[in-house]
């Protein structure tokens, strides 16, 4: 009879299984909850670098509309008050699949918007991202964004990530907000 085929195993090799099950169960919890106090003072810490850097984020927000799928506009104010240059680099939000930094290209014809990899924020400057200018595309939106809504972003900036509230606005609002500029 092979030892290692089906059929019961010897009472010394289920022993062996169990504890060597038990040493496993154990070492794993160990292992999650070390990696998850990692992750929790990696975020603790990537926020604390963006406040250190003196990165701050006001005015956040985008239009109400849109489909699922579709796409939004983001736009906010983005003030460095370091003496070091910085850039934004990478936007997470809960309400849509992917998001893109972008520059509105205004030419002969009808304005395009251009992915572009990331957007400077120059020492001690304020850099706003508004219609017509540079925003955060929001793609595949998971669904159509309510007036009133509110949500949080997580912007990552060189210095590190920083959390965003953003509201949602009325899309007739967006005509008079890029007037005010």
């Amino acid at each position: 009879m092979d030892p290692v085929g089906p059929g019961p195993k010897p009472v010394a090799q289920r022993r062996h299984m169990r504890h060597w099950d038990e040493d496993f169960r154990e070492i794993m919890m160990k292992t999650i909850g070390l990696s998850g106090l990692v992750a929790v003072l990696a975020l603790l810490a990537g926020a604390t670098l963006a406040a250190a850097s003196g990165i701050e984020v006001t005015d956040a927000w985008t239009t109400a509309g849109g489909t699922s799928g579709g796409e939004a506009p983001l736009y906010m104010t983005v003030i460095n008050h370091g003496s070091t240059p910085d850039a934004l680099t990478r936007v997470r939000c809960p309400v849509a699949w992917a998001a893109e930094p972008r520059t509105t290209d205004i030419g002969e014809g009808a304005p395009i918007s251009r992915l572009v990899k990331s957007i400077a924020i120059p020492a001690d400057t304020q850099v706003k991202l508004a219609p017509g200018r540079f925003h955060v595309a929001l793609l595949q939106l998971k669904e159509p964004l309510r007036e009133g809504d509110t949500f949080t972003c997580a912007v990552t900036f060189k210095g590190g990530p920083t959390n965003v509230s953003v509201r949602v606005k009325a899309a007739a609002g967006m005509a008079h907000d890029s007037k005010s500029s």
